[in-house]
């Protein structure tokens, strides 16, 4: 295996951040005090730090603190999934995106081009892309930008 160990420490894996913040969530629920969690991981492990760890030990100390009274709240290492994590829009949201492109005036070009500037993504993938796309389209048609005449189109007549 390549990388940098520390000095003393094997090439073993060792466990994830997410492992040592379950071992520090049980040491706060337990009340444990830091010489009592050394102890702890030093006679069941065999380590001084949670750090030096490895996913055998992890479960043997996260069994000793299930003994001593150590409950989850929450499924241990839950994953969310990318789709979840981030939703698509609504189709409400695409419809409201269509009419106010509708209403600027736009074509499929404009429109791509716009969103590009606003999320980096031809049209808005996800629902936070299509609140912040909406948001400026109805503050340009609040700002009254629909209602603007074209680059280099004729200037409106003026008041006499």
């Amino acid at each position: 295996m390549s990388g940098r160990t520390r000095p003393g420490r094997p090439l073993t894996p060792r466990i994830t951040t997410k492992q040592i913040a379950v071992l520090h969530v049980a040491r706060k629920q337990l009340g444990w005090d830091e010489a009592t969690y050394r102890d702890v991981l030093r006679g069941i492990a065999g380590v001084e730090s949670s750090k030096d760890l490895t996913h055998a030990m992890f479960e043997a100390v996260l069994e000793h603190a299930k003994h001593c009274g150590f409950h989850l709240t929450a499924p241990l290492f839950q994953r969310v999934a990318p789709s979840a994590a981030r939703p698509a829009p609504t189709p409400a949201q695409l419809h409201l995106l269509r009419e106010l492109f509708e209403q600027l005036g736009w074509d499929a070009a404009r429109q791509r081009g716009f969103c590009m500037r606003m999320t980096k993504r031809p049209w808005p993938q996800t629902n936070a892309d299509a609140i912040k796309v909406t948001e400026a389209l109805k503050a340009m048609i609040a700002r009254g930008y629909g209602d603007r005449k074209a680059k280099g189109a004729e200037p409106p007549p003026e008041a006499a």
